[in-house]
This record gives structure tokens, sequence and C-alpha cells, in this order.
């Protein structure tokens, strides 16, 4: 005798006995995302509530369509586990392609059984009780018993707990594949993360020699008698050599932040030194835009206690970042105090394009450009140029390897601040 079951879940019809297998089902599946074990766990919570002799999860691969007996209990668990069958291949295919829950009282009567499966594992099925595994409108397989104990057929209330503790057994399914695809996606990040920085650090390292070459052969034919085209010409190469050198040190310092191999050599030394540095290092820049900067520390400032070319490169790209978005003509501040907690607050403030609110948490990370990658321009301080979108990373990760924190407050059309604080002298 064989017949298809309704639908409906009349969970009124479950036993005493059947109800607490499945909220203990429900705990389990709920209590973690490694799936086979829970899985397995609860499988045979399900044939001891259905009596029957083995219970299976038949899964459907989205991209052939074949059925995989993902995980089996019973005598013929060993063997029937990983076995595969064709889509729509017996009462599990059956049950897969239709959505529709099934019962088959004696199998031999049922043309849609598959005797190749008891014959591969083994196991000898007199009656079945199969239902679909679905999930928003999508069948991801089957959950099946074999074998009602006593030799009894598979009832209402059978069905009710088959068809209630398969909607727990797919949304536990479709959670712990989605964490499988979220895992395999973090960890392909990481080995892509892992890549760039091996590769700026050889990049930087491999720019390093011939650039020191360059520079040192363009700076002796500039002290050589050349002619005054020929001399334009050298500080053309001059100026653009020393553009790579401050790329590659970039790219040096990025690769030594992502590996966490910063080793801060700190030294006492006056804030206003270092300001003063980067000021003299940018005048032809600020020449150039037509930029007034202000730059005047308070004469009481304590000493910085930090790594003092590290403090300058945090400085320094700060103020070529203030710079290339500031418009010609426009201002630009270098500001410091003690702050209340003992450190010291240093701020770079301009009156330039400003940053979109949306914007403002994602310009420290690596490589970002603001606005379509497309149009970027490349340039020292040209406005609105841009290089790799190190700087402000570096000048974060820099401000943090000391124990400080870099943070901004901006307004489009108005200007931004960028504030960073570091060790002071203790007094």
């Amino acid at each position: 005798m064989k017949g298809s079951i309704d639908r409906a879940d009349d969970t009124a019809n479950l036993s005493a006995s059947q109800m607490a297998a499945l909220v203990r089902a429900s705990h389990l599946l709920n209590s973690s995302l490694e799936l086979p074990a829970t899985l397995a766990q609860t499988v045979r919570l399900a044939s001891e509530a259905v009596a029957a002799e083995a219970s299976s999860v038949i899964l459907q691969d989205d991209e052939s369509g074949e059925l995989n007996f993902y995980l089996a209990t019973g005598e013929s668990e060993d063997t029937l586990t990983g076995y595969r069958m064709n889509r729509g291949e017996g009462v599990a295919g059956w049950v897969v392609q239709s959505g529709e829950p099934v019962c088959v009282e004696d199998v031999r009567s049922d043309s849609r059984f598959n005797a190749k499966v008891d014959q591969a594992s083994g196991f000898v099925t007199r009656s079945l009780l199969c239902v679909p595994l679905k999930l928003h409108g999508k069948t991801l397989g089957a959950l099946e018993a074999c074998n009602k104990r006593d030799h009894d057929a598979f009832g209402e209330d059978d069905r009710a707990f088959f068809l209630a503790l398969a909607n727990l057994v797919a949304v536990a399914i479709d959670h712990a594949q989605l964490y499988t695809r979220l895992s395999q996606a973090h960890r392909k990040l990481q080995e892509l993360d892992e890549m760039k920085t091996s590769f700026i650090a050889i990049a930087s390292h491999e720019l390093r020699t011939p650039l020191v070459s360059l520079k040192g052969y363009t700076d002796i034919m500039l002290m050589s008698p050349v002619s005054e085209e020929h001399r334009r010409f050298l500080g053309v190469m001059k100026k653009q050599v020393d553009r790579l050198t401050r790329l590659s040190y970039d790219l040096t310092n990025m690769g030594q932040l992502d590996d966490r191999q910063v080793k801060l050599t700190r030294t006492l030394f006056p804030l206003q030194d270092v300001v003063d540095e980067v000021a003299r290092e940018s005048s032809g820049f600020l020449e150039l835009r037509r930029q007034e900067l202000s730059s005047q520390l308070p004469p009481a400032l304590p000493r910085c206690n930090g790594d003092r070319p590290r403090v300058y490169t945090v400085l320094s790209n700060l103020l070529l970042n203030a710079i290339r978005f500031t418009p010609d003509g426009g201002k630009i501040a270098i500001d410091a105090e003690l702050s209340g907690t003992g450190q010291l607050a240093v701020s770079v403030s301009d009156t330039g394009i400003g940053i979109p609110r949306e914007e403002l948490d994602n310009i420290f990370q690596k490589c970002y450009q603001i606005g379509d990658y497309r149009h970027h321009t490349s340039g020292t301080v040209e406005f609105k140029s841009g290089g790799l979108g190190l700087g402000l990373a570096i000048a974060r990760g820099l401000v943090e390897a000391h124990g400080g924190r870099l943070a901004v407050r901006s307004e489009v059309g108005k200007g931004s601040r960028f504030t960073f604080t570091l060790p002071a002298e203790q007094a």
C-alpha cells in the first residue's frame, strides 16, 4: 500500500515524547554551526521519536541536481553516507522534485522506490517516511525514515513530527551553508591580503636600490656643467625620482604595519622642530598652490615622547593630504595642545573641499580613493590628486603604534580637521 501525505503540519497529534524530541532537536541545531555533529544527533533523535530502524538526510546539489546522502543512521550508515543518486531518482528524488511529503507502507509495491540504494548499503527497506527540506520556497533535500519497528506503518503523528523537524533542519542547513560560504570567503580575503602584503614588501625593496642609484647620478649630473635645457630636464628627473622614493617609503611603512613589524625608537624631542621640518619640506608645494600655512605651536608645550621620523611621516602625510584637497589660495594650519589625558593632541586643519559624512569611516582604509577610481588623477600636490591611497592608512597605523588615536572632523565645502594624539614627556 502506498500514498502521499497531506502537507499540513498538525503538531497537535504529536505525543509527549515526540514534542520533547522536537524541543531537544531545536536546542541541538541552534547550539552550533558545526552541522555534521549536531545533525547526526538530531537524526538519531528523529529515528527514536518515530521508532524507525534508520533515518537519513539527503541533500540536492544545486548545480547537478544529484541527491547526496549527507548523513545516515542505522546499520548501514557507514556505507550509505555519501551515496549519490541522480536527479529525481527514488522516493527521495520524487519528494525533492514535487516538494510533497510521502509515506510508503510497502516499498515493493511503489515504482518510485530505488532498490539500488539497498543493494549498495546492504540494508533492507520495507517502509518509508520522506518529507522535503524546504526553506524560502526552495527545496534543499529530504528527511527520510525507514522501517517502522514491529512492522507497523508510519502514522499521522510520525508525519507531523517529521514535517516539524524538517523545518528546523532546513534552517540549520541553510545557516551552516551560509557560514561555510562566509568562512571560505574570509579565508580567501586573508590569503589575498597576505599576498598583497608580500608583494608590497618585495616591490618596495626592489624599488629602493635603483632609486638610490638614479638619485645619486642625477645629483652628480646637476653639479656638473650642463646647459640650462639639460639642467631643466635633470630637475624633472630628480623630482620624479624623489616622488618614487616617497612611494617606496610608503610601501615599506604599509608593509611593516600590515605585518605588525613597526619598531619605534622613542626619544624626547620638541614637536615644533618636526612641524618646522615638515613645513620647510612642503614650502615649495605650498608656494605652487599659493596656500598659506600657519604652524606656530604654544611655547610651553611639553616634548613629544615618540619615534621622531615616524611622527614626521604622520605629519607630512596629513599636510600633503591637506594641500591636495584645499583649493589654490586656501589656508592650512598645524596646531597642538596638551590634552586632559596628558597626551599631545596635534591637528592639521584646512579650508578645503571637505569629506562627505558617509566616507569618513572609509578614508583610512588602504588604497581607498573617494569617488570613481577611473577619474583618479596622479600627482604630488595637484588639486584633488592622489597616489596609492596609503597616506592616511599609514598615518593612522603609525599613530596607533605610538598608542595614540587619529580622528577626523569634516564638513563638505568648509574643510577638514585631522587630530592625532601622541605621548608627551612626563613632568
